[in-house]
This record gives structure tokens, C-alpha cells and sequence, in this order.
């Protein structure tokens, strides 16, 4: 990187940086339950690209990492995100509409 004062002065400056690998995830649309349905556990979102790390679904409803569970979310729409985090800290998310049916 090099700067100019506008008149005679510069200085440069060279840095290394390291870029991470940017995860990829698909998020599978979520079926319609009935809200006194049993607990559920959610496998429809997946890194795509092998990086390696750990996902999470969160939003109304979720008991655990992976577990929806309707009665907890009561009738209605909600979005459920998926946030995977590879371990080279680089992160992503994809949401998805759960309903739940009275």
C-alpha cells in the first residue's frame, strides 16, 4: 500500500494478511407441524464446501441446538436461523419459515 501527500512525501507500507475460507451452507425448507406435535430435531441445513466447524439453529421454539420443538413456539410463523461457524472463526447464516399449525 503506498500513500501520497499530494506533493513529495510518500511511504509504503507491505503487510501479510490471511483471508479464511468463507463457509457455505443450504438451508432446506422446514415442513409445516402441528403445534402439539412431538419435538423435532432439525437436519435440513449443512455446510456445503467441507470446511470444518460447528452449526446452530436458533429462534422460537428451539430447545436445543438442533431441537424444535412447537409447543414451545406456540401457533404461528417463525424464522429459524442456521449460523454455522467454521473454526477458522469465519461465519454464515441462512434462515428458514417453521409454522406451526393449531
Amino acid at each position: 500500500y503506498v500513500v501520497y501527500s499530494g506533493i513529495s512525501c510518500s511511504n509504503e507500507l507491505i503487510k501479510t494478511i490471511e483471508l479464511g475460507a468463507s463457509p457455505s451452507i443450504v438451508f432446506d425448507a422446514l415442513q409445516p407441524l402441528c403445534a402439539e406435535a412431538a419435538p423435532v430435531v432439525f437436519t435440513q441445513a449443512n455446510e456445503i464446501t467441507g470446511l470444518s466447524g460447528d452449526g446452530i439453529y436458533s429462534g422460537a421454539g428451539i430447545t436445543q441446538a438442533h431441537v424444535f420443538d412447537p409447543a414451545k413456539a406456540t401457533a404461528g410463523d417463525h424464522i429459524i436461523r442456521y449460523t454455522f461457524t467454521g473454526d477458522n472463526g469465519c461465519a454464515t447464516f441462512a434462515e428458514q419459515l417453521q409454522r406451526a399449525m393449531v
